[in-house]
């Protein structure tokens, strides 16, 4: 039998065996997972394997993207001298010796996260393959001080 988690408490689970397939909820809490067995989980069935693998492994997947995307812009804010985009961005709408530099934060968060958003359309739709989350950080527009 094969777990998969999802990154998260209260994760969804895919547990294949053979040809079914079941999804649950893990229990509160952090366990080890490699102790718990289909029988842990509030289960539910699904007849198509192929389908129900796929989507897990596309929300899997973005998960992994939007939180290396999150990290990118605190990375960015960082060589700046910000805690984090949450901070470089908080300078705007009054004057301050960092507001340009805010503001321009604050565009291109915007515009990263608008990207973001439209490839992952493109991606669920199924007109644009899955790329590695390396590749998808290099696609994302650049700051412009």
């Amino acid at each position: 039998m094969e777990e998969i988690k999802n990154y998260k408490k209260d994760a969804m689970f895919k547990i294949a065996n053979n040809r079914s397939f079941s999804v649950g909820t893990l229990p509160s809490g952090d366990p080890d997972l490699s102790t718990f067995s289909s029988d842990d989980f509030l289960v539910s069935e699904f007849d198509n394997i192929d389908t129900v693998a796929l989507t897990l492994e596309l929300d899997d997947k973005k998960q992994l993207m939007m939180s290396s995307i999150s990290s990118h812009l605190d990375s960015e804010a960082q060589l700046k001298g910000y805690d984090n985009i949450l901070s470089a961005c908080s300078y705007t709408g009054f004057d301050n010796p960092f507001r340009l530099e805010s503001e321009a934060f604050l565009v291109w968060r915007a515009s990263v996260w608008q990207y973001a958003y439209e490839q992952l359309a493109l991606i669920e739709g199924g007109t644009r393959t899955i790329p590695t989350t390396d590749e998808f950080i290099l696609e994302l527009p650049k700051l412009i001080i």
